[in-house]
């Protein structure tokens, strides 16, 4: 009877080990699994504004004569652009500085040459008034530095974030499902930041200006001018952002 009751014992206690042991099994390959996934996001907007960046270079036999030349010649300029684009134009201008001086302007400094940065803003960016634009600065001989923005901007780099977001997701999804499991837990969401695409630093930029600027009002060549004229497609801006999804995916 002894005999029996231990056998009855020693069954049950292999039964729970057997039991604990195909869990512990069945829990070491439920591990979840940590998945990184990257995706990029890229929306575009409109440009609506156009800067036009030129940089004026004056001398004169003493400093003070070089500021004094360099204003009047300022002045010139903003005259004229003003004549020709209207007064809806905004004029940005640093500070004329001496060579080898920075800003200041002592009377009696050896060097005679000042520098002036400026930038023409206009809010249009079609094809007509770029034209104008570039031949208004053209005409007082400069070859301005054209580049174009978006009051979209914000709302172009949310939507890349949201379209890298999805896509970060998606590719989390189908790189647990191609290891027969399936997410089962968001860990992290992270920002790679965003990067603006194309030249002048957020553009897409389609216009090629071709100098010199001479061309016909629809910008075509102008025939018989010498003129290399103008190819115009209207700017766009492309933002680009990563975004990596870190998940849990188990069977």
């Amino acid at each position: 009877m002894k005999l029996a009751k231990m056998f009855v014992v020693l069954s049950a206690v292999l039964c729970s080990l057997s039991s604990i042991a195909a869990n512990g099994q069945n829990q070491k390959q439920a591990v979840p699994v940590i998945i990184h996934a990257t995706a990029e996001g890229v929306a575009v907007a409109a440009t609506d504004t156009a800067d036009l960046n030129s940089i004026l270079d004056s001398s004169g036999a003493t400093a003070a004569e070089a500021f004094d030349t360099n204003q009047r010649e300022f002045e010139k300029i903003i005259a004229h652009v003003r004549s020709r684009l209207g007064t809806n134009v905004e004029i940005i201008s640093s500070e004329p500085s001496l060579a080898n001086y920075g800003s200041t302007r002592p009377s009696t400094a050896p060097s005679s040459d000042v520098r002036r940065d400026f930038t023409v803003r206009i809010h249009k960016t079609d094809r007509l008034s770029i034209s104008k634009a570039l031949d208004s600065l053209s005409e007082m001989n400069l070859r301005p530095d054209l580049r174009y923005f978006s009051s979209e901007e914000g709302k172009t780099r949310a939507e890349a974030l949201r379209l890298a977001t999805v896509a970060a997701r998606n590719k989390a999804d189908a790189m647990a499902s191609a290891l027969g499991m399936k997410v089962v837990r968001l860990v992290s969401v992270e920002d790679q930041g965003a990067f603006p695409r194309g030249s002048g630093g957020y553009i897409n930029s389609q216009a090629q200006i071709v100098w010199p600027t001479t061309r016909n009002a629809d910008m075509t060549p102008d025939s018989g001018s010498g003129s290399s004229g103008v190819w115009y497609t209207k700017p766009e801006i492309s933002v680009s952002t990563f975004v990596t999804v870190i998940v849990e995916a188990a069977p």
